[in-house]
């Protein structure tokens, strides 16, 4: 008992720290995921600005303001793609909202050579993406700010013809379409993966690790996307959608060839 009295002025000690650190930081335990019992170490947290943040917030008003004046400069469209690129590491799926809108400033202004004054406006088809960064509601849980473990590995490979997989102890394998087979590699590795997770029956909630010998691939599932291929981007916006669908996680790991 003796024991046990002198550890409770350490624990209250340590919440009333940690709930301090909480609130300037905007970060809140994962009621669910996270250690209920007191501990020096809680099991998971994530983080979530949207609550604390007055970055976001501002940047939330800068959006609205864009919603409401579709026209603005090329210098404007910048500093409002760097304003979601600071936040987008705290949301989950940010950076992938924030593609869009980089491939449209890149689709209707050449950096370098044309003026920075140039007035450009947001077409209809885009409005969607700027407002999912206002939908409070859509990641009330954040972004854990530590990696969590992996639940399932993923190895899959793909040629011209077809396309194969691995995950736990089964295999999956099947061939392109004669359309299919005309698509980019690094397209075909992309979808490799894509119809792995389509075929396996992964329980919601799973974090799948992917192992691809294709570094291009990796990159567009790590930094959700990338803005030198159009057909890359569209096929991570495949990827992700389906993950959302069936609420699951995923990353990607380079492996040598020869091991895959």
């Amino acid at each position: 008992m003796g024991g046990l009295g002198g550890e409770a002025p350490q624990l209250d000690a340590r919440r009333t720290s940690w709930k301090i650190y909480r609130s300037h930081f905007g970060i809140n335990i994962h009621p669910s995921a996270s250690i209920q019992s007191p501990s020096n170490h809680p099991s998971v947290i994530f983080f979530n600005p949207r609550k604390s943040v007055e970055n976001l917030e501002k940047l939330e008003s800068r959006i609205v303001q864009v919603l409401e004046n579709p026209v603005q400069s090329a210098n404007a469209w910048q500093s409002l793609i760097g304003s979601l690129a600071a936040q987008q590491r705290f949301i989950h799926l940010g950076r992938l909202k924030t593609r869009p809108i980089q491939w449209f400033l890149m689709s209707r202004w050449k950096q370098g050579i044309e003026d920075q004054r140039k007035m450009i406006r947001l077409p209809d088809s885009y409005r969607a993406h700027l407002e999912w960064w206002l939908d409070r509601t859509r990641d009330p849980e954040g972004v854990p700010l530590v990696p969590q473990d992996f639940t399932h590995h993923l190895f899959t490979d793909a040629s011209l013809v077809g396309w194969g997989a691995h995950v736990e102890n089964t295999t999956y394998q099947g061939r392109w379409s004669e359309q299919e087979q005309h698509l980019y590699i690094n397209v075909l590795e992309l979808r490799a993966i894509i119809r792995a997770l389509q075929r396996h029956h992964f329980p919601k909630g799973a974090r799948i690790l992917a192992g691809t010998d294709n570094t291009t691939v990796v990159s567009h599932i790590n930094k959700q996307g990338g803005t030198h291929s159009w057909s890359m981007m569209k096929e991570t916006f495949d990827l992700f959608n389906l993950t959302e669908e069936l609420g699951l996680q995923i990353k990607a790991r380079h492996i040598l060839g020869k091991w895959n």
